[in-house]
């Protein structure tokens, strides 16, 4: 049984109601038991709910360019469904079967997959057929889901979190709903995630080209990567909170800051919960806005390696903070890492974890750029560090500072440490042997058997120097 209406959309004006659009709403409330394949065609400008009943081993097929919407929690056929065009909308748990969908790109407006069933768990695989991006998502949701299938598509892929009235219209903010994917998502191509709520990725999340999380400088939202298979070369944010599950959830990608931050001032960060990250490198994209950044915490100890895969200098906006120590440990000899100021903004890095070069360099410039709260620097033989702030102590709270490599100051280099990192190297206390004896205490825990502490002492230190030993 069908019954048909006509859906009016009105303008209220000074002058009474305009109609600017028409649409025809069907309610389907036929059972149909599947066998073999059954099509659907909605024509455009039309919605059809079907709460009747499909059944049976066959497969459901969905044409034509209007929204069919699947409203009957007991769909229980076996056959699948194959969306050729236009949106299909799932409106109860259950509603979409349980086999496989396959999404095809079709024609505008392309076929795409809705869930509009609040803390409904969806368990079907989705194969997407075709390319999709920003302006086409292949699955959108609407409100708390759990999908457990696994999401795989011939080329690019993009999906979508958005909690707004279940239409695909209105305005879009982030109130939170959430989308769990429990199954993984295989892109052959980019992979954007636009989430104005909260997407958990609990499984794989891999692609062979760019992933993006946002895509739009009004998304903002909450992203959580939990599985450390995910597989990509680079990512890049707008504006989400993005959170760690588990260590190297991130695929030694390098991540790019691509959005001016016209939001909410703070909200972009990523928070690493005390797992260890390894990263390619930290740039701003070209797109960025010349004050953008973004927080790197996290509350418990935690180590960011840089891998340095490229062969020049990057810049970056991202800011450390927290209890995160930086480890840069290149692949590429001339990569540095360059920390400096945003269009003469205060950078200010909070950390209080330390850094360490290995291989390659950092460089931290720029009249504001300051890590205020770092005790330790260690620059190993093969890494170099380069210092070129202005006006202000680039290192105010540094008390150790070990360089076997390369420490390098600009020509506008103010003071970069404290006078007090000065006063421990050169200031050996009142009986001039301070030194030797902050050192030999550390000695006694670092040496291995065998290992031997050598020292250049004054001409009459000798004494003095082997009774603090024994």
């Amino acid at each position: 049984m069908k019954s048909v209406k006509s859906v009016l959309g009105c303008l209220l004006a000074a002058t009474g109601f305009s109609v600017v659009s028409q649409a025809t709403l069907i309610t389907t409330e036929t059972d149909v038991p599947l066998d073999g394949e059954y099509p659907v065609d909605v024509p455009a400008d039309t919605t059809n709910v079907w709460t009747g009943c499909f059944s049976g081993e066959g497969a459901l097929r969905k044409t034509g360019l209007g929204l069919l919407v699947l409203a009957n929690p007991n769909n229980v056929f076996t056959g699948g469904i194959a969306i050729d065009a236009g949106p299909l909308r799932a409106d109860a748990e259950g509603a979409l079967g349980t086999e496989k969908i396959t999404i095809t790109q079709g024609a505008t407006p392309r076929g795409c997959l809705q869930f509009n069933a609040q803390d409904a768990v969806f368990p079907n695989d989705i194969d997407v057929v075709g390319t999709y991006n920003k302006d086409y998502r292949a699955c959108s949701t609407f409100k708390n889901v759990t999908l457990t299938g696994n999401v795989t598509s011939t080329g690019g892929l993009a999906v979508e979190n958005y909690p707004v009235n279940g239409t695909g219209g209105g305005t879009r903010e982030v109130n939170f709903q959430s989308t769990t994917w429990n199954g993984t998502i295989t892109a052959k191509g980019e992979l954007i995630i636009r989430t104005y709520g909260t997407n958990v990725f609990n499984a794989a999340v891999s692609a062979t080209g760019a992933v993006s999380f946002g895509t739009v400088a009004s998304t903002m939202g909450h992203v959580f990567l939990n599985s450390a298979d995910n597989s990509f070369s680079s990512f890049s944010t707008y504006q989400p909170k993005i959170y760690c599950g588990a260590a190297n959830v991130l695929s030694g990608a390098y991540w790019s800051i691509s959005a001016k931050s016209s939001r909410q001032k703070g909200w972009h960060s990523l928070h690493m919960n005390g797992y260890d990250q390894t990263l390619n490198y930290l740039k701003n994209a070209a797109t960025a806005g010349a004050s953008e950044s973004c927080q790197i915490r996290s509350d418990k100890p935690c180590v960011l390696t840089l891998t340095g895969g490229s062969s020049s200098t990057q810049t970056t906006g991202h800011i450390l903070c927290g209890k995160v120590s930086l480890v840069v440990d290149a692949t590429k000899p001339t990569f540095v890492q360059c920390f400096g100021e945003l269009n003469g903004t205060v950078t200010t890095h909070t950390t209080d974890g330390t850094m360490t070069v290995k291989k390659g360099g950092v460089q931290i410039t720029g009249l504001k750029t300051t890590f205020e709260n770092m005790p330790q620097i260690d620059v190993e033989a093969s890494g170099s560090l380069a210092i070129d702030t202005e006006g202000q102590v680039a290192f105010p709270a540094v008390t150790t500072l070990n360089v076997a490599g390369k420490l390098e100051f600009g020509a506008s280099a103010g003071k970069p440490f404290t006078d007090q990192l000065a006063s421990l190297a050169l200031d050996g206390g009142a009986s001039g042997l301070d030194f030797y004896d902050r050192y030999l205490s550390d000695a006694v825990n670092l040496l291995k058997p065998g290992g031997a502490v050598f020292f250049e002492i004054g001409e009459n230190q000798g004494e003095a120097v082997r009774q603090l030993m024994f």
